[in-house]
This record gives C-alpha cells, sequence and structure tokens, in this order.
C-alpha cells in the first residue's frame, strides 16, 4: 500500500505523461488507466476518475495549440457540434458522410468509455482534414476536451466521484497537455502516426486481455 503522499506523487507523474500522450498521440488511456486499475479502482470507477481527471488536459492543451487552432473557425464550427451533439449534416459524398458521422460516434463514444477516443478521432481527421497533422490534433484536443467536460458532469450528476485520486491526476494532465502540443510541433507528423499506430495496437491489446481476464 502507499501512502497518501505517494499515491499523490505516482498520480501527478502519471498525469503529466498520460498529459502529454493525450495531447500527442490521443493515447492518455494507455497509461492512466492501466495505472489507476494498478491502484486497486475498479473498472467503472477508473474509468469515471480518468476522464473527469482529463477534464484538466483540455485546460492545458487549448491555450497551447492557438497557434494550430487560429484561422480554422469553420472546421471547428463542424467538428465541435458533432463531437458534442452529433447533430450531422452530411454531403452526397458517401466517404465525407461516414467520416463526420465516425467523429459523431467517437463523440458518444467518448462519453461512455474515453479510452483510445483520441486516436479514434485523429484516424477520423486525417481523411475529412486537409491541414498537416499538427493542426488536426489540436482540433482533436478542443473537441475531445470539451466532450471530456460534458461526460464528467454527467458523471458528477450520476455517480460519486473519487476526488483524492482526480485532483493530482488532474493537475499532472494539465501539465502534460500543456506540453504535448509544444513537443508536436517539433516532431515530424509521419514518426507521430507510426508511434499512435504502433500504441493503438498496444492499447487495443491491452483491453482485450483486461476484458477477457488473459
Amino acid at each position: 500500500m502507499f501512502t497518501f503522499g505517494e499515491l499523490i506523487v505516482i498520480l501527478v507523474v502519471v498525469g503529466i505523461v498520460a498529459g502529454i500522450v493525450s495531447t500527442a498521440a490521443g493515447l492518455a488511456s494507455l497509461v492512466s488507466y492501466p495505472v489507476l486499475l494498478a491502484l486497486g479502482l475498479p473498472p467503472v470507477t477508473a474509468n469515471v476518475t480518468n476522464t473527469v481527471g482529463l477534464v484538466f488536459t483540455s485546460f492545458g492543451a487549448v491555450p497551447a495549440s492557438r497557434r494550430e487552432l487560429r484561422g480554422h473557425g469553420q472546421e471547428l464550427k463542424t467538428l465541435i457540434p458533432l463531437t458534442l451533439v452529433g447533430s450531422i449534416v452530411v454531403t452526397p459524398k458517401w466517404m465525407t458522410a461516414l467520416a463526420w458521422l465516425g467523429i459523431f460516434l467517437v463523440g458518444a463514444y467518448t462519453g461512455y468509455f474515453g479510452a483510445a477516443g483520441g486516436v479514434l478521432m485523429l484516424s477520423i481527421l486525417s481523411f475529412t482534414s486537409a491541414a498537416p497533422f499538427v493542426v488536426y490534433n489540436a482540433q482533436k484536443n478542443l473537441a475531445l476536451g470539451l466532450a471530456n467536460i460534458v461526460s464528467a458532469v454527467v458523471y458528477g450528476l450520476q455517480t460519486p466521484i473519487q476526488w483524492r485520486y482526480v485532483l493530482p491526476l488532474g493537475i499532472g494532465f494539465l501539465i502534460g497537455g500543456s506540453l504535448g502540443p509544444r513537443i508536436v510541433r517539433h516532431l515530424p507528423a509521419r514518426l507521430l502516426k507510426i508511434v499512435i499506430g504502433i500504441g493503438a495496437l498496444g492499447l487495443a491489446a491491452s483491453l482485450f486481455k483486461s476484458a477477457y481476464g488473459l
């Protein structure tokens, strides 16, 4: 068992790493969710704690991404409502229609179980956006940050929040979230996409193992 002070340090450090991974690659849950399970939280509690903590990531990531978000307001006017509400207006092009529908479904999925929501959003935006990776990654951080806020409010109304875990984790997410976009600016997009792909496979394997007790 860890002392309360040790638990705080662990959660802050995990939050920093997860915040960087979240805002750079959309894979925060590859880091934070397994740690919360290892600390003894039940799966549902770990998911709620992780989602509420992720709210802090957007408070770090959005100000750090102002350079990338500037001039892309029209895209955000479509992306954010689809993610938050799910009202969708599609074009006759069926591939584009499916892609926007996918964004709506990712928003719904994020509200239910946030793991891999970021990497799913990145995958879809890579087809729907003509912007470079660093830009649609920033858009992903904003849209899913708002989705996490909505989810946190819903969770807060329906289930007790483990604030002694959320707050130190959130502090780490805030720090990591502010660092992630700055790191992305200096890394090759191709390298990041390869790392994201490998990380997504690792997360899928981890969740499969956890779900089936392997």
